[in-house]
């Protein structure tokens, strides 16, 4: 490493740290043994923190690595995880590692993101909504789902240990501040990575359609899984113990998912964030409406499944939007035919999908998630070969249908940057 780097690297970790992050000196790709002598696994180069305190160096505040002059073969950078949630697609196959990304976007929202050039796969970084959680993952025949936590720490700057470099979209860390992340709860962190098991093979008790799809049932009582488990995510459960609210919802949630395991694991989720959880006791529960699925009704007694949930989440979050009908709502108003060489009707299918995601972000008036939508937006519009009239035309219509109509001038600026971005860069089907 060129002694030039030195202050680069010194300069970085400082402004990671002016912006809530905490910097973690990671070992160079061509270090193969640590400074104590033991050896570097060729897969942990330029990711193997330096050190063996490195979590308590990073917990200092400030942390040691956003003061210290940089170790010349540590000039890699990693980020503590305690108090974030990141989720680190480990999937090899292009297409699946791009439906996990684009579940993670749909479930937990649009925010920054790291690739590689050589590999389809990627970290999409959040912050916890309560406490530091620890890691969770989930594993399957294609790979795996990480969700990085308390004690952990992702390799942010600095080539890979095969030579590839790393980027960040739209922003990187240090341009972005920890508090500007969306939050992610428990609940909706166990049903994305149940439904992510579904897409890489995970050995689950789901369905043979263990995609996560379901259609609803003529009496509302079923619905697609994510619809269900994301309106689960915005009903409360730190109130005062309920046990036949608390019944009802497993109830509810079980004939809404029909014991799928995204159903499951949003019902652990959820029963968690009550002082009074009992993981037995939830079990028991879920089992329980299990072993009566098919039992017959009390003659007026109405049954509860997905219907229900919606109305609670409207009855908590006014307003409140399946994602399937904010994207259903994208697809429909997009009428404009592009003029690239996507065949028109996938094209129709990834700019309602990015349409979708900024609606959701101009709604929840976070103004880094609208300029990276809006940026996403331009650079997709521009590869298919969409003119910046159109563009502008369709985001535009969007911002105002999501009430974001004054920020008109910054979403202008972000989507003719990804519109000129998008023609110069090759597209690639699997990264939308």
């Amino acid at each position: 490493m060129n002694s030039i780097l030195l202050p680069t690297v010194a300069s970085l970790r400082a402004r990671l740290w002016d912006g809530g992050w905490r910097p973690v000196p990671l070992y160079n790709p061509e270090v193969t043994r640590s400074d104590g002598g033991g050896p570097i696994d060729e897969r942990s180069r330029g990711k193997k923190p330096w050190g063996t305190a490195w979590q308590e160096a990073a917990r200092r505040d400030p942390p040691d690595a956003s003061v210290a002059t940089p170790r010349r073969n540590a000039l890699n950078t990693g980020l503590l995880c305690d108090g974030l949630r990141v989720v680190d697609v480990d999937v090899d196959d292009p297409t699946l590692a791009a439906k996990v990304k684009a579940l993670a976007v749909t479930m937990l929202g649009e925010t920054i993101m790291r690739t590689r050039a050589n590999s389809g796969r990627c970290a999409l970084v959040y912050r916890a909504a309560e406490g530091q959680p620890g890691k969770r993952d989930v594993k399957g025949t294609f790979g795996k789902v990480e969700v990085l936590g308390f004690g952990e720490q992702l390799h942010a700057f600095g080539p890979h240990y095969t030579g590839a470099a790393l980027h960040w979209h739209p922003e990187a860390p240090g341009n972005v501040i920890t508090d500007s992340l969306p939050a992610v709860t428990e609940t909706t962190v166990g049903a994305f990575l149940a439904a992510a098991g579904a897409i890489i093979g995970a050995d689950t008790k789901a369905p043979s359609d263990a995609t996560g799809d379901r259609h609803a049932s003529d009496l509302g009582l079923t619905a697609d899984v994510l619809d269900v488990a994301a309106a689960l995510g915005v009903i409360p459960n730190n109130g005062a113990a309920d046990w036949e609210g608390w019944n009802n919802i497993a109830l509810a949630l079980f004939t809404a998912t029909e014991g799928h395991e995204v159903g499951r694991a949003a019902w652990h989720a959820w029963s968690r964030r009550h002082s009074s959880y009992d993981a037995k006791h939830a079990e028991e529960r879920w089992q329980h409406h299990s072993r009566h699925k098919d039992r017959v009704l009390p003659e007026g007694k109405e049954p509860i499944g997905a219907g229900t949930l919606f109305a609670l989440a409207r009855k908590w979050c006014p307003g409140w939007r399946k994602p399937s009908v904010i994207a259903a709502a994208a697809a429909a108003r997009l009428v404009v035919p592009p003029r690239g060489p996507v065949p028109p009707a996938e094209a129709q299918a990834m700019v309602a999908r990015a349409l979708a995601r900024l609606e959701v972000a101009t709604a929840d008036q976070r103004r880094g998630r609208l300029a990276g939508a809006a940026c996403t937006l331009g650079e997709l519009m521009g590869a298919l070969g969409f003119s910046a009239g159109d563009a502008e035309r369709v985001l535009f219509d969007a911002l105002r249908r999501a009430g974001g109509g004054g920020d008109e001038a910054e979403a202008r600026g972000t989507i003719a940057w990804g519109l000129d971005r998008g023609r110069r860069a090759p597209l690639r089907l699997e990264d939308r």
